[in-house]
């Protein structure tokens, strides 16, 4: 994030994530990540972003262009697509798992919230 260029306010995702449903979305998937060996050694920068990205495809929410991931997502993360495509892919698979696996827990959690 460059913090330099925008106050809190004006970053891109702000009025992206003010949909409740995204930005629980977006935190569920971060848990899941949190809470899975497999993210140890990734960095939170890159966990975030792909986060976004997976909860933007899960939910179908697309930039006037129609895209998922935008020049401006790519701009403020550092990341483009082709940085994303490993890690969101191992994200999925933890998304698609959850209900059956050891991560229950965090899906039953994600499941009740309230909108």
């Amino acid at each position: 994030v460059k913090a330099s260029d925008a106050s809190a306010g004006d970053f891109p995702w702000t009025m992206s994530l003010s949909d409740p449903v995204l930005e629980a979305t977006v935190e569920y998937l971060i848990e899941l990540a949190t809470l899975h060996s497999e993210f140890v050694e990734t960095r939170c920068s890159l966990v975030a972003a792909s986060a976004i990205y997976l909860a933007r495809a899960t939910l179908d929410v697309r930039d006037p262009t129609g895209t998922i991931w935008s020049k401006t997502l790519q701009y403020y993360t550092g990341y483009d697509k082709i940085d994303l495509e490993d890690s969101v892919k191992r994200l999925h698979s933890l998304q698609v798992e959850a209900c059956d696996s050891d991560l229950r827990r965090i899906y039953d959690k994600y499941r009740k919230r309230m909108y």
